[in-house]
């Protein structure tokens, strides 16, 4: 970029044009503020966005480059100031459409002053001699400025991406991971710091899974909710703003549609500092639904499967010293016990509510519980009983592949 237009065409510039350059160049204090005065009263976004002085900071270094690129003389690299001029633009977020347009409107006005200082016919038609290169300088200009100013987009997408990266490893894991205050997360994040919020985490995203959650965005923050989310390895986890409009019944309802594996549900908190620990609360609420389910489980309600699935080892345990006798049977009858006595738990006790559930008399039950009792040795009127078989069942759905929790008919 260092050698200017003309140069590069391989043809002396007239002497005359480099005059003229002269003349103008010395005049630039007028040229600055007539151009500025015309690109404010043709492109309407400098107005808006610039006050005069601004512009015609901008504008003076471009009229020197310029007039420098014409005439092969001055700084070595003319294209700094359109170099400049593209990423102080592109950093000010002003459009590049208007940003080329100022450029085509300032050289159009330096060519005007050529063609006025160089009156003389002798001097006209070595202009006219130079017009390509004249316009060739523009192109040069445009393509430096564009390419700045891609660049300097480039780089600010992927200092933001970092910065979301960091910013998201704080939310999620503590602010201690990542150096960072609550307010500058939520600044990076564009997210109030205090509200209604819950967090969810799935299971890994499958290839194409990555939809849904886009979509999930996108409704939530149609309907006044905020989403802010990322997926890991172990999988999806997501901060979600509630609103007045999108509610937690609402989230609930849209999560039960999607297709993301087991899903895990925050109790809902108000200040943003607590969202890593209910980070926690999502994951373990995850890791309490049943393995190959699409069930959506929230953490205030699963506890004690929350409990069994963190101490597995324990839970698993206490699994098989109460169900031994029932895991041992063929997997037909198994099923069809452990279903009868899961029926009989959600109808809080009742034989008539775990026979109604399951479309059979109430004497099929009982001798369903009667043989559980049997083979487990625990009665279902002893309250620690109960509570053992409770949670061994428990246990087992976590673990249960889906092909395997019949409906108990």
């Amino acid at each position: 970029m260092a050698l200017t237009v003309m140069a590069q065409a391989g043809s002396a510039v007239d002497p005359g044009v480099v005059e003229a350059c002269r003349v103008l160049a010395h005049d630039v204090d007028r040229l600055t503020l007539a151009l500025s005065e015309l690109i404010a009263s043709k492109e309407p976004y400098y107005v808006t966005t610039l006050s005069l002085d601004e512009l015609m900071d901008s504008v003076r270094p471009n009229v020197l480059g310029i007039l420098d690129a014409i005439s092969c003389t001055g700084a070595d690299d003319v294209t700094a100031a359109p170099c400049r001029t593209g990423r102080l633009r592109a950093a000010q977020g002003a459009p590049l459409g208007p940003v080329q347009r100022a450029y085509r409107i300032g050289m159009s006005f330096i060519w005007e002053e050529l063609v006025r200082v160089m009156s003389r016919d002798a001097d006209q038609q070595a202009l006219l001699r130079s017009a390509t290169s004249f316009w060739n300088t523009l192109d040069l200009f445009l393509e430096t400025l564009s390419r700045a100013y891609r660049e300097f987009e480039a780089e600010q997408i992927q200092h933001d991406s970092r910065t979301r990266d960091l910013a998201l490893t704080a939310l999620f894991h503590g602010t201690h991971s990542a150096g960072l205050t609550i307010s500058s997360i939520a600044a990076a994040l564009r997210l109030p710091t205090e509200g209604a919020f819950v967090v969810i985490a799935t299971d890994p995203v499958p290839v194409g899974g990555e939809r849904a959650m886009v979509t999930t965005a996108r409704s939530v923050t149609g309907a006044g909710g905020h989403v802010t989310w990322r997926s890991d390895p172990d999988g999806a986890i997501a901060l979600i703003a509630l609103s007045p409009r999108f509610t937690l019944d609402r989230l609930l309802t849209h999560l039960a549609t999607l297709s993301l594996g087991r899903i895990g549900v925050s109790e809902v908190f108000t200040s943003l500092q607590a969202t890593s620990g209910s980070a926690a609360e999502a994951r373990a609420a995850r890791g309490a639904a049943t393995l190959g389910s699409s069930a959506v489980l929230r953490y205030g309600r699963v506890r004690v499967a929350v409990l069994l699935a963190s101490e597995s080892d324990v839970a698993e345990d206490l699994f098989r010293d109460v169900l031994g006798g029932v895991i041992e049977l063929p997997e037909v009858d198994q099923t069809l016990l452990l279903a009868t006595l899961r029926a009989w738990f959600e109808a809080e006790g009742s034989t008539a509510g775990a026979a109604a559930a399951l479309h059979c008399h109430p004497n099929t039950v009982r001798y369903r519980l009667g043989k559980v009792s049997q083979l487990t040795g625990r009665s279902l009127t002893a309250p620690i009983d109960t509570a053992h078989l409770y949670l061994a069942m428990e246990f087992h759905r976590i673990l249960a592949p889906r092909s395997t929790m019949a409906d108990g008919r």
